[in-house]
């Protein structure tokens, strides 16, 4: 009987553990979206004008909401999810292709903005229904990040866009875009009238070399349909061939494009628990991955709690400062935009 009513009393400790953390996640989840509720109230377009609040509330009507449905009755989740219009997952990936656009927009890199914000058009245009993203936000942004890319007919073909849907709400960015209107059409006029006096092509100006160097900063070529007309879009990334060199390479890493292991190898990775005989680990051992042979990676899951996560970042942030590079030409310490790094 006592034992019993020890191990019961186990068993108890256990649940009401688990079920402070369940409560706790949705205490949380739940302040923060009252928060954000509280600031947008009475003051809705101005702050969903923003493309990170609009994106903070996506996330967590999607990504946020799934993983607290887990944690509430399944009457619940069910009644809610019925009753109320959730934003798919889809706009949530549409929505980050646009923040990360207009953060590219901002640092004037062109080659970035133009790639997301146009994969942010396409993918509002695929799911076609009520998304919480404007499509004219994406076309204004598009616009300026294409003509900056030297692609006019484009611009011209997405002002025209933003035309055809514009309304009273719009109607002083409509004033502006019709001027731009005008500007991208003057100009597509005047160089087709520079291309017809320039008939003759100087083929002494070609060398191989320049080919082989000039490969690296080849226009990425992309074909646009808009209006049933196609549009071919230049994407030209800047920098020299060494830049562009460098910068490849550090991207196909991140991308782990030369992570591939044959199958001999992927043979001899594994997962198991690991103990090491500790007679706490012994009780909860931890769970081991091997991820990578030569040389040996490890990846441990689940070793640090979330609660205990937080907290090691609440005292942690308030000392973290933007990490520094040394300037070679200069001789200083000074940020860049290549590092967005962090230090303590």
């Amino acid at each position: 009987m006592l034992d019993t009513v020890v191990e019961l009393t186990k068993q108890l400790k256990t649940y009401l553990e688990e079920e402070n953390k369940r409560m706790d996640h949705i205490t949380k989840f739940l302040n923060l979206i009252e928060s954000q509720v509280s600031r947008a109230k009475g003051n809705e377009e101005k702050y969903f004008s923003n493309p990170i609040n609009s994106y903070l509330f996506i996330k967590h009507l999607t990504i946020e909401w799934n993983h607290i449905k887990t944690m509430v009755s399944p009457d619940l989740s069910k009644i809610i999810d019925k009753q109320w219009l959730f934003p798919s997952f889809e706009d949530y990936i549409g929505h980050d292709c646009y923040v990360i656009g207009r953060a590219a927009l901002a640092t004037k890199d062109f080659y970035h903005a133009l790639m997301w914000l146009q994969e942010a058009l396409d993918r509002i245009d695929q799911e076609n229904n009520t998304t919480l993203i404007s499509k004219i936000n994406i076309l204004n942004n598009l616009v300026h990040a294409t003509f900056q890319q030297g692609n006019i007919e484009h611009a011209l073909a997405l002002v025209e866009e933003i035309l055809s849907i514009g309304n009273q709400q719009y109607i002083q960015g409509m004033l502006k875009r019709k001027k731009s209107k005008i500007h991208y059409e003057s100009l597509i006029n005047k160089r087709t009238l520079i291309a017809e006096e320039q008939e003759i092509v100087d083929f002494k100006t070609t060398d191989d070399t320049d080919f082989i160097g000039n490969s690296l900063k080849q226009s990425s070529i992309q074909y646009v349909s808009m209006n049933n007309k196609n549009f071919q879009v230049k994407n030209q990334r800047p920098g020299t061939n060494l830049e562009l060199k460098s910068r490849q390479a550090f991207e196909e890493i991140c991308r782990q494009q030369h992570a591939q292991l044959s199958k001999i190898r992927q043979a001899t990775l594994f997962c198991r628990y690991r103990h090491n005989n500790h007679p706490y680990l012994i009780f909860r051992p931890v769970k081991e991955e091997k991820v990578l042979d030569e040389p040996a990676v490890f990846l441990f899951h689940d070793v640090v709690s979330d609660s205990d996560i937080e907290k090691i970042k609440a005292l942690a942030v308030p000392g973290l400062q933007r990490a520094l590079v040394r300037n070679a030409a200069t001789n200083t310490i000074t940020p860049t935009n290549d590092r967005i790094s962090k230090r303590y």
